[in-house]
């Protein structure tokens, strides 16, 4: 008799802090949440959004994100009359493989922001199982056919959004690498630049 083990949808909850807005508290791991700053004080606006080490995350007042771990989200303020210098944002929000572990699942979420100063060309992300993980060829649309690249579309496929991926037959042991991109202009013609997150990894524990 072989007896196979049966999974059950986890629910894992991370704890939001939110300094200078509303929206934190206890929610579940990888769900939508959505963060909103305080009016500004007088004589300054809101800037952005940082975490806890300081890293820009969004300067959207209204803030939506998808929490793997606890958190704390700033809402930072500046005078009214200093310029805010916009810049690239890419990030690989999540990877997990607990919540769709009875469908040996792996999810993972990502997502990027381009200024209006530049020109915005394409986001995605690169993905491999990590025993198959070869630097050389880990790159946007590589030949080697165990690189994953996964490319928003449509109405996805903009400036700022966010995108999920789901990858199927994650089982036990394995473990997976991913990355992050964004590619943008300078100017109308010019070099596409290239934007990488670092790598992230997730292993599927029994």
């Amino acid at each position: 008799v072989t007896v196979m083990p049966t999974w059950k949808r986890q629910q894992v909850y991370v704890n939001v802090t939110v300094e200078n807005g509303t929206g934190g508290g206890k929610v579940l791991k990888n769900s939508g949440v959505t963060v909103t700053a305080n009016a500004a004080p007088a004589g300054q606006k809101f800037a952005y959004w940082t975490d806890a080490a300081g890293t820009i995350k969004s300067y959207n007042a209204a803030y939506k994100f998808y929490p793997v771990a606890d958190t704390t989200l700033v809402a930072v303020y500046v005078d009214e009359a200093t310029e805010i210098d916009y810049q690239v944002l890419v990030s690989i929000d999540y990877m997990d493989v607990t919540s769709l572990a009875a469908d040996n699942k792996m999810t993972t979420g990502y997502s990027w922001y381009v200024p209006e100063k530049y020109i915005y060309v394409k986001a995605g992300l690169v993905a491999v199982d990590k025993k198959f993980y070869n630097e050389a060829t880990f790159f946007p649309g590589s030949s080697d056919s165990n690189v994953y690249t996964k490319n928003p579309g449509g109405a996805y496929n903009t400036a700022e959004n966010s995108a999920v991926w789901n990858k199927g037959k994650v089982y036990v042991g394995d473990s997976w690498v991913a990355q992050d991109y964004v590619q943008y202009r300078e100017v109308e013609g010019g070099e596409i630049i290239t934007v990488y997150t670092d790598l992230m990894e997730v292993t599927r524990e029994e």
